[in-house]
């Protein structure tokens, strides 16, 4: 059931969200490809993360720079 892995971790290690550097969630890079994910993402957008502090901005910033790098270009299905 593909519900029970819908998560904000799952939404966020997909890219389907990410966190800006004020550390309020916006969309990711990767589109959603249901109206389920769609409205499941929007109801995320614009939250704060509780886990965004003077420690982990750095790993904010590199996880945004790597989605954006992987959807530029993405790895052939075949591959994965």
């Amino acid at each position: 059931m593909a519900a029970c892995a819908l998560g904000c971790d799952a939404v966020y290690e997909r890219g389907y969200i990410k966190v800006n550097q004020q550390g309020v969630i916006e969309k990711g890079p990767r589109p959603a490809m249901t109206n389920h994910l769609t409205a499941f993402v929007e109801d995320l957008v614009g939250k704060d993360v509780s886990a965004f502090t003077e420690h982990t901005v750095k790993y904010f910033a590199w996880h945004r720079k790597w989605h954006n790098q992987k959807i530029q270009s993405p790895t052939p299905a075949h591959v994965q």
